[in-house]
């Protein structure tokens, strides 16, 4: 902490460095102890920039501040509930359908996708179908296959790669879902199967826990993951600092899957996934406090 002019209110104040929590967005302020609890979701206790983050609905009653993550709508209304009013509201259904949340695509900060070609090979992203069609057709490059950005096995209820979807993925199918090519297949030290490891400690850790997480976690997870994975098994051939361009590249990569899964798929972020790659159960229809990954 230091004393300096607080960003919001221009005091000088002793101020701490307010960081939002919105993967890709890269707001930072020095802020003092009054401003940043105007900061601060009160489901996750995290801070956001103004842009992520606004009054529950419920505001002059609960006097909350809700985060993309923790905003949740009921189906015809209007209202953006943060997650404790929205328990509070729906306590007495038998089923709860959250169709909605903060438009946080919309708002995620867009990334300049040239990075991609600063490594070698190329980061390129296609849907599972058109990649299996290159495939047949000899069109696709030797020795690759298509990675999930989140595991399938996630959105399927049941067992299989086919069949009902869980409650919010909207119109997704193994084939319409977005994928990027990555070496080879899932023999040990490459790059699918680093990332599948990666997918199955995930789920593993949330399973043993009983926790669902939800999509918007998932695509969290990955951007970092995707980071690690690219400095592991891409060599890069631009120009700038490597450790840099993973990081831009892994977001470049998650920000494309996030407005592919609303714009296209019609998927909630706030949809919460089962733990199919390790062979876990489909979240209920309603996801209990304690079951929940973030709390």
């Amino acid at each position: 902490m230091s004393a300096q002019h607080c960003t919001m209110c221009q005091k000088v104040l002793t101020t701490t460095l307010l960081e939002c929590n919105v993967g890709g967005c890269t707001y930072t302020a020095n802020v003092c102890a009054s401003c940043l609890k105007q900061c601060v979701c009160a489901v996750c206790e995290l801070a956001y920039c103004s842009a992520h983050i606004q009054p529950c609905s419920n505001h002059a009653t609960c006097g909350s501040l809700t985060c993309p993550y923790c905003a949740r709508k009921l189906p015809g209304d209007p209202r953006i509930l943060d997650l404790n009013c929205f328990d509070d509201e729906t306590s007495g259904m038998d089923e709860t359908d959250i169709i909605g949340s903060c438009p946080l695509t919309a708002s995620l900060p867009v990334p300049d996708d040239s990075v991609f070609n600063d490594f070698d090979p190329p980061i390129v992203l296609v849907t599972y179908s058109r990649s299996k069609t290159a495939a047949r057709r000899g069109v696709r490059p030797d020795n690759v296959q298509a990675e999930h950005f989140v595991p399938n096995s996630c959105f399927i209820i049941g067992s299989g790669r086919k069949g009902a979807v869980v409650q919010g993925a909207g119109r997704y199918t193994e084939g319409r879902a977005l994928t990027y090519w990555v070496d080879d297949d899932q023999k040990a030290g490459t790059e699918h199967k680093y990332l599948t490891d990666r997918e199955r400690r995930f789920c593993l850790e949330c399973e043993s826990k009983q926790k669902f997480p939800t999509l918007a976690q998932w695509l969290d997870f990955m951007q970092l993951a995707t980071s690690e994975s690219l400095q592991q098994h891409r060599a890069y051939v631009g120009s700038g600092d490597a450790v840099h361009a993973a990081e831009q590249a892994a977001y470049a990569v998650r920000y494309k899957m996030q407005q592919h899964f609303v714009t296209v798929l019609k998927a909630d972020l706030n949809c919460y996934l089962g733990n199919g790659i390790v062979g876990g159960v489909a979240p209920p229809k309603k996801v209990s406090k304690s079951q929940r990954y973030d709390l």
